[in-house]
């Protein structure tokens, strides 16, 4: 039987403020995990942060450096970025995106625009489709009018509402601007990532579900990446081979990853 083409296309390294090991540690934990290819997608938050080394350009620069000392032919490791929230400093973000290059550019929201991060709300005191309400539009502008590769873990404040708070919220009422992220997404050439990071917890899931996955395939949407988004060596690669299996169950027959901002295909 024919050795399975695994790529976690979202990890964190040490040169993530929130990341917990080197990317020699995390290409030797990936090797061991059986991967073939991941992408080193540390995190650069643009506009309002929490603290000024989120948005500290050097580190991107140690990390898409040391990405490439570590890609070999037994495990492709790819040179990225996750860059928060560019359409709150779009120069900030254009910047970044020209200092370097870059195989795979995740684009995403972390933060509302007043600079806080949707982990530190308490959804059970706030009005948790207000907050979604605020996120998703801006994931929408992201959608619109900025430039990256694929759209990482649609939904995330998700993690924090309903898993972690408890909290109630019928994302369904927002149907309409996921559709217009979708048809964006198709239109422009963009991918949707299927983020796995809460695969194997209690009560975890997708990111987006396989209800938006389908509709996002029936809107054209056509490129697919997957990513654990982990931020330690322990855990990279987790929920890939369950994401692999959910885009089946969803209708799709690959997956893409970027060399050189440009998709390869990767038949599932």
């Amino acid at each position: 039987m024919k050795t399975p083409f695994l790529a976690d296309t979202h990890i964190h390294s040490i040169h993530s403020f929130d990341g917990h090991d080197s990317i020699a540690d995390i290409a030797a934990a990936a090797r061991s995990a059986g991967l073939s290819c991941i992408a080193v997608t540390d995190h650069f938050e643009c506009g309002k942060v929490d603290s000024p080394d989120q948005c500290e350009s050097s580190r991107i620069r140690d990390s898409v450096a040391n990405a490439a000392l570590e890609n070999g032919s037994e495990l492709r490791v790819l040179r990225g970025l996750e860059l928060g929230q560019p359409q709150c400093a779009m120069e900030q973000a254009n910047a970044l995106l020209a200092e370097n290059d870059y195989d795979f550019v995740l684009g995403s929201v972390h933060y509302i625009n007043d600079g806080e991060d949707f982990y530190w709300f308490d959804y059970k005191k706030v009005d948790a489709a207000a907050v979604y309400d605020r996120y998703i539009n801006d994931v929408l502008l992201v959608a619109q009018n900025c430039e990256f590769d694929s759209l990482a873990h649609l939904t995330y404040p998700l993690r924090y509402m309903t898993l972690r708070d408890g909290a109630t919220l019928d994302i369904s009422r927002f149907d309409d601007i996921h559709d217009a992220i979708f048809e964006t997404l198709a239109k422009r050439g963009k991918a949707l990532e299927v983020n796995t990071k809460l695969i194997g917890r209690s009560g975890g899931f997708f990111t987006p579900d396989a209800a938006m996955l389908r509709r996002f395939r029936e809107l054209g949407g056509k490129l697919i990446t997957l990513g654990s988004d982990s931020h330690s060596a322990s855990v990279v690669g987790g929920g890939i081979r369950e994401g692999i299996e959910l885009l089946r169950e969803c209708g799709f027959d690959s997956y893409v990853i970027y060399e050189n901002r440009t998709p390869t295909q990767i038949e599932i």
